[in-house]
């Protein structure tokens, strides 16, 4: 098939065409052959979850040596989920959050570990999900389809689809400052590489540079900035330095671990009065985005430039809240309700390009965690609850982010030997196996299955 099929099926489906139609003139026939899947391919009415017997409508993968998708039903990379043009793919409508909770829920079937991408369609609207371990989150808007653009929007999701990146890039952030982050970092950092996992460390925060101090680590003097003010890619690559550890796995058992870290560079404080393009540090992580598996980025609290480089850059966000400091949870809200959606339409009006711009990923909010629990402080956690349920009371697009599935959100200790722990430039996680439990458990929460 040419690319002018897609035209030719859009223009065959009815204003009412429904989902076993659209599947048959546009999804089967036109659309799959030109994301680059072959009959054999695909596989209609796959079972993601044998157990309950949850299926999707397609499920793809490319053939390899002696393994014939059809046929062995193994690895799946690709999940289509379709439905009639009846139903309203814009996003906050019941219909399309329904239509995004059945592809996530897809996503993260028994049988789906292999994914990376996720497709929904109604043959008017388009979204490519991208699935990172356990994190879904859109690769696109939701793309409107008509038969003057059918063909480029196709290629460019092809394009996404064949060639994935390897790494989830996070930015760990609140608004308020001392609420752990640059702990966080560390310690979901090391867990992760702990698990044989690629890290890469970033310090952005270039006034107090907590992270790189706690490292042991040189602050970069000048490297960081001069990427970020320059054309040539990869120039960040020559800021990259190694920590090497040996972690006591079992009482008569060491392991060497390894994580990379981009040190603080006190410089970039040049960059908020040279206003660089907010695209800059996502072109300069390009060398990582292949090599690693996570890249963890510390910020500093507030919305300067220099936050607004790594939300650009950023696939999800992170962010640590205190139950005792009201202001912490105001500073999530604020990044969820106000600056998160800021990048989105910066990026929505076509900074980079219209056609880039609507196939550029946008940073995606995580659920909130509870940072510095104090044992027995019930009362602590009620009073944060009920913050949380005035602030969802005022704006309900808050809910999923500060009260999960109307749950309390994940809750991670504090204990005196996790600060002391940056006195030896070695992750708490290295050092005491309750602090290895507590940041495996946000690692499970967050990010990876095992």
């Amino acid at each position: 098939m040419d690319f002018m099929d897609l035209v030719a099926a859009l223009n065959a489906l009815p204003p009412d065409a429904r989902e076993a139609s659209i599947n048959n003139v546009f999804v089967q026939s036109a659309l799959l052959p030109q994301l680059g899947f072959s009959t054999t391919e695909i596989i209609p009415e796959y079972v993601v979850d044998e157990q309950i017997n949850r299926r999707t409508d397609f499920a793809l993968r490319k053939d390899r040596d002696g393994d014939i998708f059809i046929r062995t039903e193994k690895d799946p990379f690709v999940l289509v989920e379709v439905e009639s043009r009846s139903k309203q793919m814009v996003p906050g409508t019941a219909d399309y959050k329904k239509v995004v909770r059945q592809l996530k829920e897809q996503l993260l079937g028994s049988r789906c570990h292999s994914v990376q991408w996720g497709i929904i369609t109604n043959a008017n609207h388009i979204q490519l999900f991208r699935k990172h371990g356990k994190v879904i989150f859109p690769a696109t808007e939701v793309l409107e389809l008509t038969p003057n653009n059918v063909n480029s929007i196709i290629r460019g999701l092809r394009e996404r689809i064949h060639n994935p990146i390897r790494a989830l890039t996070v930015a760990i952030y609140n608004n308020k400052g001392g609420v752990g982050k640059t702990t966080t970092t560390i310690n979901l950092g090391a867990v992760l590489a702990l698990k044989g996992k690629r890290v890469l460390l970033i310090d952005f925060d270039y006034n107090q540079q907590n992270l790189t101090q706690r490292l042991g680590v040189e602050s970069c003097k000048g490297l960081v900035f001069e990427s970020l003010t320059s054309s040539q890619r990869n120039h960040l690559s020559s800021a990259v330095v190694r920590r090497d550890y040996e972690v006591r796995v079992k009482p008569a058992s060491l392991v060497k671990v390894s994580f990379d870290v981009i040190p603080a560079d006190a410089s970039m404080w040049e960059l908020e009065h040279l206003q660089e393009p907010a695209y800059r540090l996502r072109d300069q992580l390009r060398f990582a985005y292949t090599h690693y598996d996570y890249i963890l980025i510390d910020t500093p609290p507030g919305w300067r430039l220099i936050n607004k480089l790594v939300f650009w850059a950023a696939d999800v966000v992170l962010m640590p809240v205190q139950p005792s400091s009201c202001d912490s949870i105001r500073g999530a809200a604020v990044a969820i309700g106000r600056f998160i959606p800021e990048v989105r339409r910066q990026k929505k009006n076509g900074l980079l390009g219209e056609e880039m711009s609507l196939l550029e990923p946008t940073p995606e909010p995580l659920p909130i965690f509870f940072n510095n629990v104090r044992n027995g402080e019930k009362a602590e956690l009620k009073r944060a609850l009920q913050f949380i349920n005035d602030l969802i009371t005022e704006n309900r697009s808050l809910a999923p982010f500060l009260l999960p599935e109307g749950k309390l959100p994940h809750c991670l200790p504090g204990f005196a030997y996790i600060a002391s722990a940056d006195f030896g430039e070695k992750p708490a996680a290295f050092c005491h196996q309750y602090a290895f439990n507590y940041y495996l458990g946000l690692a499970r929460r967050y990010f990876c299955h095992d």
